[in-house]
């Protein structure tokens, strides 16, 4: 809501959604509170972390909404818990939201990247790489997280990270990217990085890291 408009409004214009949000039938409930955020009232705060409780994943959906829309700190730690939902509408709109609210994109990446979900654990790292482009890939917890990324259980995750951190040039290019990525636990990564040091054959630094190989 623009701050022109807003700031015509007066006290008995918020008595409709206050009304609403107080009503027992859960949608007339959920438009009043997401009215409230939307207008940037702090008491739509406890009404939705209430409401965020309701078993109707579509009205945990509307929740994470409209806390976005609320922006406000300290919708942040249950935005956090509602990434574990069982339900993938929920898990998303929730982070769409933590992403929203969140000041440090690292921050969001970090809470994507530590998910239980792999849907949620995907758009983190889509975070995380939005945010390395942006600021360069150096040291530091942005190339932490990638680094985690890499050792992700999801086998779409890490292969994403890969990509990333070959596209990124992290630690410079070359040799140091692919040692980089060489850390990984997993050999489908190890794998990737044995094909790039092949189709850089001609680089002084490939045959001697090729050799390293045979230790796998």
């Amino acid at each position: 809501v623009p701050a022109a408009d807003k700031a015509r409004l007066t006290p008995d214009d918020y008595d409709v959604p206050l009304q609403a949000a107080a009503a027992r039938p859960l949608d007339t409930a959920l438009r009043g509170a997401r009215a409230l955020a939307a207008l940037g009232d702090g008491r739509a705060f406890a009404l939705l972390l209430q409401l965020s409780r309701e078993e109707i994943p579509a009205a945990r959906v509307e929740v994470c909404r409209a806390l976005a829309a609320l922006n406000d700190p300290r919708a942040v730690t249950r935005l956090r818990s509602l990434l574990a939902d069982p339900d993938g509408s929920v898990r998303d709109a929730a982070y769409s939201a933590l992403a929203k609210i969140e000041a440090d994109p690292l921050a969001a990446a970090s809470a994507g990247l530590t998910a239980a979900a792999e849907d949620v654990r995907r758009r983190g790292l889509q975070t995380l790489v939005e945010a390395l482009r942006a600021g360069g890939a150096k040291p530091g917890p942005g190339r932490d997280l990638l680094a985690l990324a890499l050792n992700d259980a999801a086998a779409g995750v890490r292969a994403e990270a890969w990509k990333a951190a070959l596209n990124l040039k992290v630690d410079g290019g070359g040799e140091p990217t692919l040692r980089f990525a060489l850390k990984s636990v997993h050999p489908d990564v190890r794998r990737e990085v044995l094909t790039e040091v092949t189709a850089q054959a001609a680089e002084p630094w490939a045959t001697p890291l090729l050799y390293e190989f045979f230790n796998d």
